[in-house]
C-alpha cells in the first residue's frame, strides 16, 4: 500500500523527445578517436541517459563506430577518398527504460595527406625544375593520395628521376 501511494505522488516518466550529439571529424583520424558526444533533451529533469547502436532505418555504418558512455568513437580510421560520410542510428534510454532513436550523418572533413610514396613505371621521367641560390640538392621526393609532387630541401638546377628510381642531377 505505501508503495502504491508513492508511485501515485510521483510523476511518470516522459520519453525523450531529441537526441543531440556535436560530431566532426577530419581525416586522418586513428581509431578509437571520439568522434562526438551525445546529449538528450527529457522533460524529466535529472534523468541519466544510456546509448546505444540499434538496427532501423539509417543504421548503415553502425559497424564502424562503438559507444563508450555518451561518446561514440570510430573502431578504425576513416578516409575520405574510401568512404566521406557515414550513417548510424542511436537510441538513448533513460533509467525507467523509455526510449528515442535517431539518425545521425558523421561527414568526413579531407584533408591534404602527407606524402607516401613515389610510383614510376619502367622508363618513366620526371624533370624538376625547381629554382634557389643553395647548392644542396635533393633531400626527399614523394607524391600524396592526390596525385601532388613533393620535393624536399634546397635545390638550385633540375633534378631528373628516371624508371628506376635513380636521382641524377644535372
Amino acid at each position: 500500500m505505501y508503495l502504491d501511494f508513492l508511485r501515485q505522488l510521483m510523476p511518470p516518466s516522459r520519453t525523450s523527445t531529441s537526441t543531440t550529439a556535436s560530431m566532426k571529424t577530419r581525416q586522418p583520424t586513428l581509431a578509437n578517436t571520439v568522434v562526438g558526444t551525445f546529449s538528450t533533451t527529457d522533460p524529466d529533469t535529472g534523468d541519466t541517459f544510456t546509448y546505444q547502436l540499434v538496427a532501423g532505418r539509417g543504421d548503415t555504418d553502425n559497424a564502424a563506430f562503438t559507444i563508450l558512455g555518451d561518446q561514440l568513437l570510430f573502431n578504425s580510421s576513416p578516409d575520405f577518398e574510401t568512404q566521406s560520410s557515414y550513417s548510424i542510428r542511436v537510441r538513448t534510454e533513460d533509467a525507467v527504460g523509455l526510449s528515442y532513436s535517431e539518425n545521425f550523418t558523421i561527414n568526413i572533413n579531407d584533408v591534404n595527406e602527407d606524402p607516401t610514396d613515389l610510383n614510376l613505371s619502367n622508363n618513366s621521367q620526371i624533370a624538376l625544375n625547381i629554382g634557389g641560390s643553395s647548392s644542396d640538392y635533393g633531400h626527399g621526393i614523394a607524391t600524396d593520395s592526390n596525385g601532388n609532387v613533393w620535393a624536399t630541401g634546397s635545390f638550385n638546377g633540375s633534378i631528373d628521376i628516371d624508371g628506376d628510381v635513380r636521382f641524377v642531377q644535372v
